[in-house]
């Protein structure tokens, strides 16, 4: 019977370097099937707010995260089972329902601000890493990929921030 898979969880501040840590995990374990979840993806879906509405929502709180829907999807991945995992669209604030799958990996990264947040996932998880980063740096980081990734403009990635973070 195969061993339930392995998780690890990442945090730290927006843009700290989670997701680069977690892909460079990823590679040193190639000799096991490793999966990287964001936490991202698991934003509540605000498709039934207007555009201006959904800008004006907290994604540095986490009652942002849907937190229900990602502990069954994780409890299933660790078990070893098929998960259509949600992709979520930062450009319109929708999450689009079971964009990929994962199935029967040996190591589970999930990756984001509120990875070490809620007791539910600590208890779950087999290491946990913290990604200090200095706040200039992650500012500037973020300021990048608002812009570049996600259409933002610098006033509203500027506000954004210092009214959330």
């Amino acid at each position: 019977m195969k061993q339930a898979a392995r998780l690890i969880l990442i945090a730290g501040g927006t843009c700290s370097g989670k997701t680069t840590i977690a892909k460079a995990i990823e590679r040193r374990l190639e000799d096991l099937k490793t999966v990287i979840v964001s936490h991202d993806n698991y934003y509540r879906d605000l498709a039934h707010l207007s555009l201006s509405e959904r800008a004006k929502v907290n994604f540095d709180h986490p009652d942002s995260i849907d937190t229900d829907y990602l502990m069954r999807d994780l409890h299933d991945m660790l078990a070893g089972m098929a998960v259509n995992v949600p992709d979520y669209d930062f450009v319109t604030h929708s999450r689009n329902e079971g964009r990929y799958c994962i199935a029967d990996a040996d190591v589970i990264i999930l990756e984001g601000i509120f990875a070490l947040y809620y007791k539910e996932l600590l208890d779950l998880s087999d290491l946990k890493i913290y990604v200090d980063t200095d706040a200039d740096l992650r500012l500037a980081r973020r300021m990048g990929r608002d812009i570049i990734e996600r259409g933002r403009e610098v006033e509203s990635v500027l506000d954004q921030y210092l009214r959330t973070v």
